[in-house]
């Protein structure tokens, strides 16, 4: 069955987990989908409301049956191939998309905003709008247009020491340490932003392949000015990078990953933010 892209759906928590269970799946993508009520009290929550809206039905046994449409609709989620999730959190206000790859189509799941049981599914029929999608998502104001082409390299022991002298309140440590990294004074206020970890932040994880787990995994912290990109690894295993970027350098990264890791070739940056 054909699905026109755009075709979006709200569904309830209760009302996705009667979904999934009916198609044989038992796995939440997502945490806020876990609940203590007992089966029965799920179908009680959810059976009406889907019978209602014609997604399940009685068939000529008298039988309960998902509407077929709902079942091509949920396809990808159920099995996926590939999976891209994007978070962002923005003066707490946590925002959160995921992509479900299978074939040539997706189904993107968002959070209702003012209601996190509720959940929007969009059925994208060419998963070449993921990128417009992704793109505006990564809209988050004036932060990040302009880079400063900074860039320094930490190992794993000297982040994790960072990190924990700003819990502790530890100043002083915490300067000497940017210090001993050779971190100019006056991006000390920004890097505080960063390793205190609890600030504004935009995250992606893009698995490319659902059975062996190829997952690249990109990080970038949120401040007044600047983005900040943390990527582990750059220079063997104990190292790890931490660069200034701007929301296109973001983009071309996006991009770059489609093309070589999904498949999915976009024909040029499109410039979204002047």
């Amino acid at each position: 069955m054909k699905i026109d892209s755009g075709m979006g759906y709200i569904f309830s928590k209760y009302e996705i987990i009667y979904i999934m269970c009916a198609m044989g799946v038992r796995y939440l993508f997502d945490e806020n989908l876990k609940t203590d009520l007992s089966s029965k009290e799920i179908i009680e929550k959810a059976e009406k409301n889907l019978v209602e809206k014609n997604y399940v039905f009685k068939d000529i046994s008298g039988s309960l049956v998902l509407n077929k449409e709902i079942i091509e609709y949920f396809k990808p989620v159920v099995s996926p191939k590939k999976v891209i999730s994007c978070k962002k959190v923005i003066r707490e206000f946590q925002c959160r998309q995921i992509f479900y790859m299978k074939n040539n189509v997706s189904v993107l799941i968002e959070t209702e905003s003012g209601n996190n049981e509720n959940y929007i599914f969009t059925y994208i029929s060419d998963n070449k709008e993921i990128y417009d999608y992704i793109s505006a998502f990564c809209e988050i104001g004036k932060s990040g247009k302009e880079g400063i082409n900074d860039k320094f390299i930490v190992t794993s022991k000297q982040y994790k020491l960072m990190q924990n002298m700003i819990k502790e309140n530890d100043e002083t440590g915490f300067e000497l340490m940017l210090s001993d990294c050779d971190i100019k004074k006056e991006l000390y206020g920004e890097m505080k932003a960063v390793f205190s970890n609890k600030g504004d932040m935009i995250t992606f994880s893009l698995c490319s392949d659902c059975k062996t787990d190829k997952t690249e995994y990109l990080l970038y912290f949120i401040t007044n000015d600047y983005l900040w990109a943390v990527i582990p690894n750059t220079y063997g295993n104990k190292s790890i990078r931490i660069s200034s970027v701007t929301i296109n350098d973001i983009l071309n990264k996006i991009s770059d990953l489609l093309n070589k890791k999904f498949n999915i070739k976009i024909d040029g940056l499109q410039q979204f933010f002047e």
